[in-house]
């Protein structure tokens, strides 16, 4: 996935122990949506993942 269109996501998330509690997440892709409340995100290993836009922290340039 090369070119300057990659962005490190960090959004809250929750943690994936037995009690939950909120984390900081990070995720690295390209947004191919963004339009309504979430962002739609092709990561680095061809996942795709939806994010709500009221959950990122900070999007930077990779």
């Amino acid at each position: 996935m090369a070119g300057n269109n990659v962005k490190v996501i960090i959004y809250s998330g929750l943690s994936s122990s037995k009690v939950k509690y909120p984390v900081a997440k990070t995720v690295i892709g390209t947004i191919i949506k963004g339009n309504g409340p979430n962002l739609r995100v092709k990561t680095e290993l061809g996942n795709i993942v939806e994010i709500a836009k009221s959950k990122v922290f900070d999007v930077k340039d990779k």
